[in-house]
């Protein structure tokens, strides 16, 4: 018997929350596919998305994959970010799903504090993330911004500090004193 899926994708989550019918996204999909990028950059290209709600999707996507939220939760944040204009952070404090105060575990905003990328280059990866529908990490390590090794000691920060394992203060040092000692860092 095959294992069940422990994933969902962005088009799926988009029609159980009810922001696009079975038809449209089969449609998107079909089109995606003829013309040979990813589905969100079609569902932007089409209008059923606005960059705001795609990249909520996309955070919201991964933050359930991750087991910070239930299926339900992220829907509901979803429908919320989609509805309301909200931005994901947003959605999930009025939710009551957490507290802006400890929403303070995003990948680029942990690099960024560690001082191992400057805002203007995790906006640039951002913007491809987005653009290509890659995890920011990937294309960190892809654009020859940062070493694998770094991205996965961010990560693991960020599960930890989402965890309540790690203040967010300790997590960054954590990431300096890894980076610094390991000469991780590209050259």
């Amino acid at each position: 018997m095959a294992e069940p899926r422990k994933h969902m994708l962005i088009g799926e989550m988009l029609t159980q929350a009810g922001i696009l019918s079975s038809a449209t996204l089969d449609r998107r999909l079909e089109a995606a596919q003829l013309i040979g990028q990813p589905l969100g950059l079609t569902l932007l290209q089409f209008g059923d998305l606005t960059e705001l709600h795609l990249i909520s999707v996309v955070q919201l996507q991964s933050l359930y994959l991750d087991g910070a939220l239930s299926l339900e939760q992220a829907l509901a944040a979803v429908k919320m970010v989609h509805k309301d204009n909200y931005c994901t952070e947003e959605a999930l404090e009025r939710l009551g799903f957490i507290e802006m105060a400890a929403w303070t575990s995003r990948l680029g905003e942990l690099l960024v504090g560690a001082e191992l990328l400057n805002e203007a280059a995790v906006y640039e990866a951002l913007y491809h993330a987005l653009k290509e529908c890659r995890p920011l990490g990937h294309i960190l390590v892809r654009r020859g911004m940062l070493k694998p090794v770094v991205i996965a000691a961010a990560l693991s920060v960020q599960k930890r500090i989402r965890a309540g394992e790690l203040s967010r203060e300790d997590g960054l040092q954590q990431l300096r004193q890894s980076a610094e000692s390991d000469s991780l860092l590209l050259d």
